[in-house]
């Protein structure tokens, strides 16, 4: 019989009627909803002057109440392994000092909701929070492959996108500067670098599952994304799409050995490879834009991002450095941020309030020269806008995650959910080096992250179970 408090019907305990088969089933639906939400509510602001960016990020509170909701059961009906404490702890450190550096902000408002346009204030990290936990609580292996589809998916739909904006010109990186017109794509996320970063974590997804999937349909749909993400990641024109194909290529090959595949399907490789190269050969051989051929724009599209689309910032300072030079660019936004944490080590700028430390003129943010919203170096970022503490717990955080889930891919014997999810924590974390947090591609990496840890215990439980029946033979 169900159970029920103080006689009343069986719908209104449905918490305490829970399975945790029906959970997962319930959460990996949420964080597929929270993967796709921020992209979908940016479709009317691609298509309509009358919204600003700000109206994206109800997509993102949209998917962080609903997974907020699923977070909260989670924890009642005790989801969450005491073996994920260490992470779990290090991302709550990260919220508590989170407040704090809000509390020491320049801006309370704009600290907890983040710039316009951006949306990265506190209350994205607790929705983030949201998203991470849920994450960590899918059971189920159908549960987590739900998650692997929906980030596929939601890379398809920036793709396409992306792909349009590259042939019609349409969107907001069609011009990189007076002279140079490239028709970059940034899909649905709303910078070219921020699409590669997206387009990496669903490539990833998309070539384990044509290496790993028992199914030839879904193999099909694997291989045929992989081949339209790796085209659209080279009209980024980004450092971090080219890092994207090489690591794409590099867990191929992993995938293969690990899942000791056929040897045949190395042949994957070539579903990122060829694409990737038929892109770059129309570009340089100017049939795409302006015909200028190729090139790798980051400061143009940096700023491109923050001073032109969103006015956060002001236009790049050409005596301090080139935009068209990948090193110049990287080294000037570093020594920058470098310096603001110098000079404020324990609560940072304040959330999403990396430029104000920088401003020499109150008029307007856009008339200051040489400055910039967003370091892009997440684990920099984070440190320089909420202070050291918040960026040591990050790497706790992260460092505790690649470990247990790689322990996980190892107990499991490299099943597809584990070495997929793996992999985009991984990847997620490394491109963390040379990209920063957004919110149309964090929701899809900190499900991830989530899920590469889900069902641990029950990995655990597998693995004692297959000893057992070596040792007594039952």
């Amino acid at each position: 019989m169900a159970k029920t408090i103080f006689n009343t019907s069986e719908k209104s305990n449905f918490i305490l009627n829970l399975t945790e088969e029906k959970y997962s089933s319930m959460a990996s639906k949420a964080l597929a909803a929270a993967c796709v939400l921020v992209s979908l509510f940016t479709i009317p602001v691609e298509l309509l002057n009358t919204l600003t960016y700000s109206f994206v990020t109800a997509g993102l509170a949209v998917g962080g109440v609903l997974c907020m909701i699923l977070m909260l059961i989670a924890f009642i009906k005790k989801y969450v392994s005491k073996k994920l404490l260490i992470p779990v702890c290090a991302f709550g450190f990260m919220l508590i000092w989170g407040a704090v550096s809000l509390a020491d902000s320049y801006s309370f408002q704009l600290g907890f909701y983040g710039m316009e346009g951006r949306g990265e204030g506190l209350l994205a990290l607790i929705f983030y929070f949201c998203f991470f936990v849920t994450g960590l609580t899918l059971k189920t292996e159908n549960s987590v492959k739900t998650l692997i589809t929906a980030v596929i998916a939601t890379g398809l739909l920036n793709s396409v996108w992306g792909i349009v904006q590259v042939f019609t010109g349409m969107g907001s990186y069609k011009h990189l500067s007076l002279t140079l017109q490239p028709n970059a794509a940034s899909g649905l996320v709303h910078s070219p670098i921020f699409l590669a970063m997206l387009l990496t974590l669903s490539l990833a997804a998309a070539v384990i599952g044509a290496v790993m999937s028992d199914n030839k349909i879904y193999r099909l749909f694997c291989i045929i994304s992989s081949c339209i993400f790796s085209f659209t990641i080279i009209f980024t024109y980004s450092l971090m799409g080219i890092v994207g194909i090489a690591l794409a290529v590099v867990i191929t090959v992993l995938a293969v050995f690990i899942a000791k595949a056929p040897k045949a399907r190395l042949a994957t490789a070539s579903a990122v490879i060829l694409p990737a190269l038929a892109a770059f050969i129309l570009s340089a051989a100017g049939l795409i834009g302006d015909g200028s051929g190729y090139g790798l724009y980051d400061g143009r599209i940096m700023w491109r991002d923050s001073y032109n689309r969103i006015s956060a910032s002001g236009l790049y300072d050409t005596d301090k450095m080139n935009p068209d030079s990948l090193s110049e660019t990287y080294s000037c936004i570093y020594g920058e941020t470098l310096d603001i944490i110098g000079d404020f080590p324990l609560t940072g700028a304040g959330p999403d309030q990396l430029v104000f430390p920088q401003l020499y003129s109150s008029v307007n943010i856009e008339e200051n020269v040489g400055t910039f919203d967003k370091c892009y170096n997440e684990y920099l970022n984070t440190a320089a806008s909420k202070g050291v503490p918040s960026a040591i717990a990050l790497v706790v955080l992260v460092v505790s995650l690649i470990a247990i889930a790689f322990r996980g891919v190892r107990e499991e014997n490299g099943s597809f959910t584990r070495v997929c999810t793996f992999f985009m924590l991984a990847v997620g974390a490394a491109l963390y080096l040379i990209g920063c947090s957004s919110i149309g591609v964090a929701p899809v990496f900190w499900a991830a992250a989530g899920a590469s840890c889900s069902y641990i215990k029950t990995a655990v439980t597998k693995a004692q179970s297959n000893k057992h029946k070596k040792v007594y033979g039952n």
